[in-house]
Protein backbone atom coordinates (compact mmCIF):
# COMPACT_ATOMS: atom_id res chain seq x y z
CA UNK A 1 0.00 0.00 0.00
CA UNK A 2 1.42 3.39 -1.02
CA UNK A 3 1.68 6.28 1.39
CA UNK A 4 -0.99 8.94 1.02
CA UNK A 5 -1.43 12.55 2.13
CA UNK A 6 -4.73 13.93 3.42
CA UNK A 7 -5.68 17.39 2.14
CA UNK A 8 -8.33 19.82 3.39
CA UNK A 9 -10.00 22.41 1.12
CA UNK A 10 -11.83 25.59 2.14
CA UNK A 11 -13.70 27.69 -0.45
CA UNK A 12 -15.14 31.04 0.62
CA UNK A 13 -15.90 34.61 -0.42
CA UNK A 14 -13.59 37.58 -0.05
CA UNK A 15 -14.15 41.16 1.04
CA UNK A 16 -11.47 43.75 0.40
CA UNK A 17 -9.16 41.02 -0.89
CA UNK A 18 -9.26 39.00 2.34
CA UNK A 19 -11.19 35.84 3.16
CA UNK A 20 -14.61 36.84 4.57
CA UNK A 21 -16.11 33.45 5.55
CA UNK A 22 -19.70 34.71 5.09
CA UNK A 23 -20.25 31.31 3.50
CA UNK A 24 -17.90 28.33 3.36
CA UNK A 25 -17.65 25.07 1.43
CA UNK A 26 -15.29 22.44 2.81
CA UNK A 27 -13.97 19.13 1.54
CA UNK A 28 -11.15 16.72 2.26
CA UNK A 29 -9.49 14.02 0.19
CA UNK A 30 -6.42 11.82 0.04
CA UNK A 31 -3.91 11.55 -2.76
CA UNK A 32 -0.70 9.55 -3.18
CA UNK A 33 2.22 11.16 -1.36
CA UNK A 34 4.04 11.81 -4.65
CA UNK A 35 1.14 13.82 -6.15
CA UNK A 36 2.08 17.02 -7.98
CA UNK A 37 0.75 20.49 -7.11
CA UNK A 38 -1.34 20.39 -10.28
CA UNK A 39 -3.01 17.10 -9.37
CA UNK A 40 -3.74 18.42 -5.86
CA UNK A 41 -5.38 21.57 -7.33
CA UNK A 42 -7.41 19.56 -9.84
CA UNK A 43 -8.67 17.14 -7.17
CA UNK A 44 -9.55 20.00 -4.79
CA UNK A 45 -11.60 21.71 -7.50
CA UNK A 46 -13.31 18.43 -8.38
CA UNK A 47 -14.26 17.76 -4.73
CA UNK A 48 -16.02 21.15 -4.55
CA UNK A 49 -17.65 20.92 -7.99
CA UNK A 50 -15.45 23.68 -9.43
CA UNK A 51 -14.08 21.80 -12.43
CA UNK A 52 -13.70 24.31 -15.27
CA UNK A 53 -13.57 27.35 -12.96
CA UNK A 54 -10.34 29.32 -13.44
CA UNK A 55 -8.13 30.21 -10.49
CA UNK A 56 -4.83 32.07 -10.23
CA UNK A 57 -2.11 30.89 -7.87
CA UNK A 58 -1.45 33.49 -5.20
CA UNK A 59 0.63 31.32 -2.92
CA UNK A 60 1.94 27.80 -3.43
CA UNK A 61 4.26 25.80 -1.19
CA UNK A 62 4.45 22.03 -0.64
CA UNK A 63 2.04 22.10 2.31
CA UNK A 64 -0.47 24.84 1.38
CA UNK A 65 -1.94 26.70 -1.57
CA UNK A 66 -4.03 29.85 -1.87
CA UNK A 67 -5.91 30.29 -5.15
CA UNK A 68 -8.13 33.25 -6.09
CA UNK A 69 -10.96 32.71 -8.56
CA UNK A 70 -10.51 34.71 -11.77
CA UNK A 71 -13.24 37.34 -12.15
CA UNK A 72 -14.97 36.65 -8.83
CA UNK A 73 -14.34 37.58 -5.17
CA UNK A 74 -13.72 34.03 -3.97
CA UNK A 75 -10.70 32.18 -2.62
CA UNK A 76 -9.70 28.53 -2.32
CA UNK A 77 -7.37 27.34 0.47
CA UNK A 78 -5.76 23.90 0.14
CA UNK A 79 -3.81 22.58 3.15
CA UNK A 80 -1.90 19.37 3.83
CA UNK A 81 -3.52 17.98 6.97
CA UNK A 82 -1.71 14.72 7.66
CA UNK A 83 0.12 11.81 6.18
CA UNK A 84 -1.75 8.53 5.99
CA UNK A 85 0.58 5.63 6.80
CA UNK A 86 1.03 2.94 4.21
CA UNK A 87 4.60 2.40 3.07
CA UNK A 88 8.01 3.78 4.02
CA UNK A 89 8.11 5.97 0.89
CA UNK A 90 7.88 9.71 1.57
CA UNK A 91 6.99 12.49 -0.84
CA UNK A 92 8.59 15.90 -1.02
CA UNK A 93 5.33 17.29 0.42
CA UNK A 94 5.52 14.97 3.42
CA UNK A 95 9.20 15.54 4.12
CA UNK A 96 8.77 19.30 3.90
CA UNK A 97 5.76 19.41 6.25
CA UNK A 98 7.41 17.02 8.71
CA UNK A 99 10.66 19.01 8.76
CA UNK A 100 8.80 22.16 9.73
CA UNK A 101 6.54 20.51 12.30
CA UNK A 102 2.79 20.84 12.45
CA UNK A 103 1.78 23.95 10.58
CA UNK A 104 -1.14 26.26 11.11
CA UNK A 105 -3.38 26.26 8.01
CA UNK A 106 -2.87 29.38 5.87
CA UNK A 107 -6.55 30.29 5.84
CA UNK A 108 -6.29 31.19 9.54
CA UNK A 109 -3.54 33.76 8.82
CA UNK A 110 -3.65 37.34 7.56
CA UNK A 111 -2.17 38.19 4.18
CA UNK A 112 0.83 39.90 5.85
CA UNK A 113 1.50 36.75 7.90
CA UNK A 114 1.34 34.64 4.72
CA UNK A 115 3.83 36.94 2.98
CA UNK A 116 6.15 36.82 6.00
CA UNK A 117 5.87 33.02 6.05
CA UNK A 118 6.69 32.90 2.34
CA UNK A 119 9.80 35.05 2.84
CA UNK A 120 10.87 32.82 5.72
CA UNK A 121 10.56 29.73 3.51
CA UNK A 122 12.67 31.41 0.82
CA UNK A 123 15.32 32.35 3.39
CA UNK A 124 15.31 28.80 4.77
CA UNK A 125 15.73 27.28 1.31
CA UNK A 126 18.64 29.60 0.47
CA UNK A 127 20.26 29.39 3.89
CA UNK A 128 20.45 33.19 4.13
CA UNK A 129 19.95 35.38 7.16
CA UNK A 130 17.62 38.35 7.71
CA UNK A 131 20.56 40.81 7.47
CA UNK A 132 21.64 39.38 4.10
CA UNK A 133 18.15 39.91 2.63
CA UNK A 134 17.71 43.50 3.88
Amino acid sequence: MKKEDKWEVVYTDTFGGRANFAWVKRASFTLPADATNRSVRMRAKKELGLTGVRFRNDYVCPESMILHEVGAPRVLFIDLVEEVEGSPEESAFSRYAKARGIHEPLHTRTLDEVREYSLKLKRDSRGTTEAEIN
